[in-house]
This record gives C-alpha cells, structure tokens and sequence, in this order.
C-alpha cells in the first residue's frame, strides 16, 4: 500500500533506571520499533537520560505498509549486559492509517507511558520521545481496507529478550492471557466510565428532544406536555 519513513530523533527525561548513578551509570537507552510483521532497533546510547541519536547512526528505517490500520508501536528501552532481561521504560503506538497528509514530514513529540492500560496513564514521568515521520501511499484508493481489520502478524525474534521487547511494544507489560487483578479492575473501570458516557448522552438526548432544547429559553413545560400526548395518542 505504501511506505512509512521514519526517524527516531531524541528522547527526553528519561528515567534512570540503572543502578550506582552516583558513580555516572545511567540508562542506557535505545529505541524498538515493531510495524506489521518487522522489529527494527535503534542504537544504543549509553549514560544518557535525554540520548540524540545523530544521523550517522543507526536511526532511521523505512517500513512496508500492508493495511492502513496497523498501528506504529514505538519503544525505549534500557540495554542490559548479559542473561539480564532489558528492562522496559516507556511506550506508545501510533496510528498511521488516513491521520498523515502523504507527502509531508511530521516531527512529533510524544510523551512516554509505561502501560497500554489508559488508567495507568500520566502515574509516573516516564519522559517523551521525538521521532520524524513521512507516509507515502502506491495506491490512496486502498485506504479504503481500513475499514477491515488487518490480520494477524507475527513477529519474528532471534533472541528472547528481543522477543520480550517486541511484546512490551505491542502489549505493554500486562499479559492478555495471563489474569491479573490491576488489568481486571482496569477493564471494569472502563466498562463504568463509558455506561457513565452514554448515559449522560442519552439523557441529553432526551432532555432535548422534550423540552426542546436549544431553540427556546428555559423549560417549556407546554412541549413536554405535548410531547407526552403525541406520544401516547
């Protein structure tokens, strides 16, 4: 369908999640794309909470676009020596699809969270990232798939912690299929939050179509009256 340019700029207060900072052991960050099926990775940057990545180093990738709706996983990572996991900072995941002007060059900043659970959200300064972004489209009359879900990719990974680093970008740090109270009463919340929503829009609704809302000051109890007796004859 076309093909997503993209440049990993810089990141910005980043935390330190390193040990022994007095001695000047910060993090060391670099940054994990994953887009339909592909998992590229930046260059490492070491001892620094907010890194740059220059242009003569590994920072930049162009990436194949299957459908219009998969979305952009973006994520900062702490290198770690050894049998030790990398340890994850932050995320985000942008939605390509039909939001960019083919054509132009975006430079974005966004702010990093540690979840893709919405409620987890601004609980801890995880710093941003800034990235630059151009969309280029073979066919615009193909954006039209997006309205079909795309399929499932699969991720290929030589090593695990690869692996556990594509599955933070794309899942964030709760499992799906594994049942945790947090991510249960999270889902909850939601469901709450958005019968909240729709009641409040109903009752507008309701309140408007009555009363008439907007066309005649205060409450005019006489078309509510004959709101009534149309209903009911």
């Amino acid at each position: 369908l076309g093909k997503v340019y993209l440049e990993i700029l810089r990141c910005r207060g980043l935390p330190n999640v390193d040990a022994g900072e007095s001695f000047g052991n910060k993090t060391d960050a670099f940054v994990t794309v994953v887009y339909d099926d592909v998992m590229v990775q930046t260059d490492v940057i070491d001892d620094s909470l907010s890194p740059m990545w220059l242009p003569w180093q590994r920072r930049a990738f162009v990436l194949r676009m299957t459908h219009p709706s998969t979305a952009l996983y973006v994520g900062v990572t702490d290198y770690d020596v050894g049998p030790l996991e990398h340890e994850n900072i932050g995320r985000i995941a942008i939605p390509v699809g039909t939001n960019f002007v083919p054509g132009l060059v975006y430079t974005l900043t966004y702010r990093l969270n540690e979840s893709s659970n919405y409620t987890d959200f601004g609980t801890d300064d995880m710093g941003t990232i800034t990235l630059r972004l151009r969309v280029e489209y073979d066919e615009p009359r193909h954006l039209l798939l997006g309205k079909n879900r795309p399929d499932k990719q699969w991720v290929s990974a030589t090593q695990w912690k690869s692996h556990r680093i594509a599955k933070y970008c794309v899942d964030g740090p709760h499992d799906g299929d594994v049942f945790e109270m947090r991510l249960f009463r999270s889902h909850i919340h939601e469901i709450l939050t958005q019968k909240r929503n729709i009641a409040r829009l109903v009752k507008d609704a309701l309140y408007s179509l009555v009363f008439w809302k907007g066309q005649v000051n205060g409450l005019p109890i006489h078309s509510a009256v004959a709101f009534g007796w149309g209903v009911h004859v």
